[in-house]
Parts: C-alpha cells; structure tokens; sequence
C-alpha cells in the first residue's frame, strides 16, 4: 500500500511529457527573447574557437551553403550588423575594434556603394562619410590631415592613377625641379605647373638636350613592378655649357691663361633617388672658379646595375667618356663678343697633335 499511495502522489505532481510525434511542433519563444526566429542548424564546431560569440547566439549566422538556409544566414548577419552599428552609433559610442593583440584600432566607416559620380557626390555630401572618413585617418586628426596622408599614398603607390587625376583638374601635386619642368613641358598636356621662379629662369639658360623616360622593374619574377622615373644630361654638352659660362664671366679673358681644367663625376643614391653631379674647377692664372650641377635623376627605392642600366647609365657613360676622349678649344665671337668652345677628340695621336696646334686645353 505505501508504495501504491507514492507512486500515485508522483503521478499527481508530475507534468505532461512532451508528445512523441515527431511532427510536433517547437514551442514558440519568449517575447524577450535575444533573436525570435526559427532555430537552424548549429555551427559547426570548427567555428566555436574562432568565432565564439557567434557560435553562441542560437541562430547560425555563418552558414555559406548555396541553399536558402546560406541565403537566410547571410541576410541575419547583414541585419545584426547593422542593428550593432546603429545601436553604437544612437548611444555616441566608438564603432568600431580592436584587433586581437589589442595593438591596431579600426573605425567602422559607412561608404554607401555609388553607381556614378554624380551618385557618389549625392551620397557623400547627405552621409558626410568623406569628412567623417578624413577625420579619422590619424587619431585627433583633421580632415587636411587625413587628406594629405591620402595624397602621398597615392602618390608613392599608385602614381600613375594620381598624376592622371591631377593632370585632369589641372593641378600639380608637388614643387618640380627645373628640369622635371622642362621634360613635363616638352611632353605637354598640363596646363599649370608648380616651380620656384628662381628654377624656373634656369630654364633660359643654355642646356643640352633633356632625356627622359620610365623603366619597369621587377626585382623578382612575380613580385610588384616599380615603375621608375629618371631624367638624364649630356655630361659632354653640359661641360661644355658650363664652361662658355665660366669664361664669359671672366673680364679680359685669354685661353692661354687657364692653368688647367678639371671635371669629377659621382653619383650616389638617397632619400629614394638616385643623383648623378659633376664637378668643374677651372684654374684661371691665380683664380679658381667653380660649377656643381646635375646630371641625372633616377627615382627608385635601391639603386643596382640593372635599374642603371635600364634608365641613365648609358647615355652618362657615353658623354662621360667623351669628355675623357677630348680637349677643349676656344674660339672668340667678335659679332657677339662671346667665346665659345668645344670638345676636340684626342683618342688618337694624331688628333692629339691637331689639336695642340690650335690651343685646345687639355
């Protein structure tokens, strides 16, 4: 009698068991639930450690099957991130993360996807995400901060795309040389340039003929091609104009008077260019008279044999030799009341002799 009398106060208290059919259906979820939808299938466990608090909420959001349930699990994900950054955003509160060594910060910016330019300057100034986007590159920047960090980006890593924009709004992105004007000039197409007035009136004055060009570098087979710029004198032309510029100087000048004449050539590679100068030193009875000037310009991070020989070495070879090869004559203009001069070959002895015999200076 006891045991009948427990068993039926158990069956008194106890609760309906679930039905067994298989085809019953799940009771439906609170109404505070965290996410009321019909449960799919878990993650799978290759998913837990990587992405736990994913694999933790009862919906798979990282289903990527080509099915309905991929469709569903993808459109959830958009959705919960979008409720993430609009919830973070409607409490003033940094969206955005940290990676996982805590090291890098990242800010979460809304670039809405435009179709056109006119679209894209539609959306960007109703969102003021290009402002919010400047404002952010550097932490307490300004929007001009951002912006020239923009700027030198595309112009160390995509060049070419840059100086193309910039060649159609007609601006120039940087100060250029004397020479670099010259060869920009010499190929045309812009329409303002950026130079010192002081370079910019070397430009008048005489100078051997501007060479320029561009040499694709791919230090290994498969690796990103540097595209280097460079632009090159001729070494013997350029000696010879800057001496005519010596001796013009000098009052009363007289050939007979130089003591000697010398040119060094150096080149050396730094601040990512590689720079080719000469030195002259003319010796004029007691005096000594000098010019410095450049030769070539080669824009690469690391200068070796083949980016040399790819762009400027060459053509400095050549003149270089030349001047190496030669004497110097002078001859006085009495219409213009200039001298000049010019390279006389002495690689033979003969040609030495001839040219001893019109006063060249060796």
């Amino acid at each position: 009698m006891e045991q009948q009398k427990q068993i039926s106060t158990d069956s008194s208290t106890a609760k309906p068991s679930p039905p067994s059919d298989s085809t019953a259906k799940p009771s439906p979820p609170a109404e505070d639930a965290a996410m009321q939808t019909t449960p799919t299938p878990r993650p799978a466990p290759a998913y837990n450690d990587k992405y736990p608090l994913l694999s933790s909420l009862n919906i798979d959001l990282m289903n990527r099957e080509g099915n309905s349930q991929g469709w569903r699990s993808k459109t959830q994900m958009a959705n919960l991130l979008r409720e993430i950054v609009e919830f973070q955003s409607a409490h003033d509160d940094f969206v955005g993360y940290d990676s996982g060594n805590s090291k890098t910060q990242y800010k979460l910016c809304q670039v809405p996807i435009s179709d056109n330019d006119k679209q894209f300057y539609t959306k960007a100034k109703k969102t003021n995400w290009v402002t919010d986007f400047m404002s952010n590159v550097i932490t307490g920047g300004k929007v001009i901060d951002g912006f020239r960090c923009i700027v030198e980006f595309m112009l160390r890593r995509h060049e070419d795309d840059a100086r193309q924009v910039f060649d159609e709004l007609g601006v120039s992105a940087r100060v250029m040389s004397e020479f670099e004007v010259a060869a920009t000039l010499s190929k045309g197409g812009l329409r303002q340039v950026c130079v010192p007035e002081r370079r910019l009136s070397l430009l008048g004055q005489d100078h051997s003929q501007i060479k320029t060009g561009d040499f694709d570098y791919e230090k290994t087979k498969g690796q990103r091609i540097e595209k280097i710029k460079f632009w090159t004198l001729d070494p013997a032309a350029e000696l010879v104009n800057k001496v005519e510029r010596i001796v013009n100087a000098i009052s009363d000048f007289d050939p007979k008077y130089i003591k000697y004449l010398q040119s060094a050539y150096s080149g050396d590679h730094g601040k990512q260019k590689f720079r080719f100068a000469s030195k002259l030193i003319l010796k004029y009875q007691e005096n000594f008279h000098y010019a410095v000037y450049a030769l070539a310009d080669v824009a690469c991070k690391k200068d070796n044999g083949v980016v040399l020989k790819g762009t400027v070495m060459d053509d400095l070879a050549e003149g270089v030799n030349k001047v190496e090869d030669s004497w110097i004559a002078f001859q006085f203009d009495k219409a213009k009341s200039k001298w000049s001069c010019q390279l006389v070959d002495v690689s033979t002895k003969e040609a030495m002799e001839e040219a001893r015999k019109n006063g060249a200076k060796e």
